[in-house]
C-alpha cells in the first residue's frame, strides 16, 4: 500500500512539474483568449492590511485609500476570479457598508437628541405635513403682498420688441390685478405693447432706479421714492409671490 501511495505522489509531482514547465514555455496570448493567469499574477505579496495602514491617516485620506483599495480589489476579483480575490473585495466592501449603516443609525439618534438640527421639524417632507406648511407659507405671501401694495407701486420695465418680455407681460398684469397692486408698465425700447395700454415711455426712470437688465420688476414708493428690486428676467407667478415675502422680510430665513 505504501509503495502504491508513493507512486501516486510521484505521478502527481511529475504531472505538476510538467504542467508548470509547459505553462512557462507556452506562447503568451492576449487576454481575449481567456487564458488563465499564471501563478505569478495570482500570488499576493505579503503586505500590511489596508485597514490597519489607514489608522494614522486623516478621515478624508482614510476614505480615499479604502475606496481605492476596494476598487482595486473588485477589479482584481473580476480579472482574476479566485476565492482569495473575492474574499478581499467582500471584506473591504463589508467594512464600508457596516460603517455606512452605523452612520445612518447615529444620524437618526443625533436628530432625536438634538431636534434643533433636524430640518424636517419645521419643514416636514411627508405629504400631509408638507401641505400644511405650504398653506401657511401661501398665507404669509398674501399678507406680504397686501402690506407692500399699500405703499408701493410695481414698475414693470420691459422691451416691447423682445419675445421673452412679451410672454411675461400678461402674467405680470394678471398678478397685479389679482393682488390689487398698482402696475406701472414702462417700455425701454419705444415699442409699447398693445396689451399694456397704460405703458409709459422710459424717460430716464430706469436709469434713476439703477435698472439695466430687462425685464425688471421694481417696487417704488411714490411718496418717499424708496424702491426695492423684485426680480430681473422671466419669473413665474408663484415665484413672484415668494419674492414679495422675501423682500418684505429682507430675505430673512423663514425658520
Amino acid at each position: 500500500m505504501k509503495k502504491i501511495m508513493l507512486a501516486m505522489i510521484l505521478v502527481v509531482i511529475v504531472h505538476i512539474s510538467f504542467a508548470d514547465s509547459l505553462e512557462q514555455n507556452w506562447p503568451k496570448a492576449g487576454w481575449l483568449w481567456y487564458n488563465k493567469p499564471t501563478k505569478t499574477h495570482l500570488k499576493r505579496q505579503p503586505k500590511e492590511p489596508v485597514l490597519r495602514q489607514v489608522d494614522t491617516m486623516s478621515a478624508t485620506a482614510q476614505m480615499r485609500r479604502i475606496r481605492k483599495a476596494t476598487k482595486e480589489a473588485l477589479d482584481a476579483a473580476i480579472l482574476y476570479p479566485t476565492e482569495e480575490h473575492t474574499i478581499e473585495y467582500l471584506r473591504l466592501q463589508k467594512f464600508l457598508t457596516d460603517h455606512a449603516s452605523d452612520f445612518t443609525n447615529t444620524w437618526q439618534k443625533t436628530l432625536i437628541d438634538h431636534p434643533e438640527l433636524d430640518y424636517e421639524v419645521s419643514h416636514p417632507m411627508q405629504s400631509v405635513g408638507r401641505q400644511v406648511v405650504l398653506s401657511e407659507k401661501s398665507e404669509k405671501e398674501k399678507l406680504a403682498i397686501h402690506q407692500l401694495a399699500k405703499h408701493f407701486g410695481l414698475f414693470f420695465f420691459y422691451r416691447g420688441d423682445n419675445k421673452l418680455d412679451q410672454a411675461l407681460a400678461p402674467s405680470i398684469e394678471s398678478f397685479a390685478k389679482t393682488n390689487g397692486i398698482a402696475l406701472i408698465p414702462v417700455v425701454v425700447d419705444k415699442h409699447p405693447l398693445s396689451s399694456l395700454p397704460h405703458t409709459r415711455i422710459d424717460r430716464g426712470q430706469s436709469k434713476r432706479l439703477g435698472v439695466s437688465y430687462f425685464p425688471a420688476l421694481i417696487l417704488v414708493n411714490p411718496k418717499t421714492g424708496e424702491h426695492k428690486a423684485l426680480s430681473y428676467g422671466f419669473i413665474a407667478q408663484d415665484q413672484l409671490s415668494e419674492r414679495f415675502l422675501q423682500v418684505s422680510t429682507n430675505f430673512k430665513r423663514d425658520w
